[in-house]
């Protein structure tokens, strides 16, 4: 019987992170880039809201328009 190895919180982020971007199809560093910023929630939100035509589309489409705010600000540093 194999024996399970606990991950350590930053294996545990960057699995989350690997799963839900490519759920998501983003590329792995933008998916990075997103979970160290704290957007990749609301953005992973705004997806599946928008994808379920759900209330928070308009919620969601803030998100992803203030992920992009983020990114460009810190591109730019």
């Amino acid at each position: 019987m194999k024996r399970q190895q606990k991950l350590n919180t930053t294996q545990s982020v960057a699995l989350i992170a690997g799963i839900v971007g490519e759920k998501l199809d983003l590329a792995g560093e933008e998916t990075r880039r997103l979970a160290i910023t704290g957007a990749l929630p609301g953005v992973a939100r705004a997806f599946y809201s928008r994808e379920s035509g759900g209330v928070a589309s308009g919620t969601g489409e803030q998100v992803w328009h203030t992920a992009q705010q983020d990114e460009h600000s810190l591109s730019s540093r």
